[in-house]
C-alpha cells in the first residue's frame, strides 16, 4: 500500500513538474503581452505546490513501510525508466524553448 502512495505521489510530482516545463516553454516561445506577471504567479503557486508534496513528512514514513512491502521488481523497473523518459524529455522541451534555433535528435 505504501508503494502505491509513493507511486501517485510521483505521477502527481510528474504532472506538476511537466505543467512547469509546459510554463516555461511558453514563456520564452508564445509569451503574450502584459502575461508575464500572472504567468510567473502561476508557475510560482505550482512551485510551491510540487515542493509542498515532494517533502511531505509523512513520505518518509511510506518509504519504510514500503521497504517491508513485496511488490514486482520488474514493474518497478519499468515505471522508474518512463519516470526518467519523462524528465528528459521535459528538459529537453524546455531547453529547446530557451536556445531558438537548437533541436535535439
Amino acid at each position: 500500500m505504501s508503494f502505491q502512495k509513493l507511486d501517485d505521489l510521483g505521477h502527481k510530482l510528474e504532472a506538476l513538474e511537466h505543467a512547469l516545463a509546459i510554463l516555461g516553454a511558453d514563456e520564452a516561445t508564445h509569451m503574450a503581452v502584459g502575461g508575464g506577471e500572472k504567468r510567473a504567479e502561476a508557475m510560482s503557486s505550482l512551485a510551491g505546490m510540487l515542493h509542498a508534496r515532494a517533502t511531505a513528512p509523512e513520505i518518509a514514513d511510506w518509504f519504510l513501510v514500503a521497504g517491508t512491502e513485496d511488490f514486482n521488481f520488474r514493474e518497478l523497473s519499468q515505471s522508474f525508466e518512463d519516470l526518467k523518459a519523462h524528465h528528459a524529455a521535459a528538459a529537453l522541451t524546455y531547453f529547446d524553448a530557451r536556445t531558438p534555433g537548437c533541436r535535439h535528435k
